[in-house]
């Protein structure tokens, strides 16, 4: 019996989240020129709120857009800045997933049996062909050797 509630359970929970994709602060939002200016404030308290999850603020941002006649317009904005999110998404990893080929064809351009002058067209003709995948290795090349705390102060401890 409980191992067929906590699968229920298990199964609810994995279907019931849904990843989002944020929206800049900044993004021009059209529908809030329908709303008085001094109400324009309450719907940037509710979409910056940190203590609710994104899908209680997307249920009061829309409940506050109801109040203003403005909800379906609000529906459509957020749904079609999902939409481009999930396409970036599916871009991002296609050029992630292309860039690790790419590499390996990299590495296979320091043939033994050709000169230094053969491999630097080869590389110009990589880099030329698949400007964004070799920027993107290239980069990844440069930062696989840096100290895992990057950004942040390293404190040595001395003894006195």
């Amino acid at each position: 019996m409980w191992a067929i509630a906590i699968a229920v359970a298990a199964l609810y929970t994995s279907t019931e989240a849904k990843i989002y994709y944020r929206i800049s602060h900044y993004m021009p939002r059209p529908f809030l020129a329908k709303v008085p200016w001094r109400d324009v404030d309450e719907f940037y308290e509710l979409i910056e709120a940190r203590n609710i999850t994104h899908r209680e603020t997307r249920e009061k941002v829309l409940e506050w857009g109801e109040k203003y006649g403005i909800k379906e317009e609000m529906k459509e904005f957020y749904n079609k800045h999902q939409k481009i999110g999930e396409e970036r998404g599916k871009k991002v990893i296609a050029l992630l997933e292309n860039a690790a080929k790419a590499y390996r064809e990299y590495l296979a351009l320091y043939d033994d049996t050709k000169t230094l002058k053969q491999i630097g067209e080869d590389k110009k003709k990589m880099r030329n062909k698949i400007p964004k995948e070799y920027t993107l290795f290239a980069f990844a090349s440069k930062i696989v050797d840096l100290p895992s705390t990057v950004g942040y102060p390293i404190i040595k401890k001395t003894r006195f």
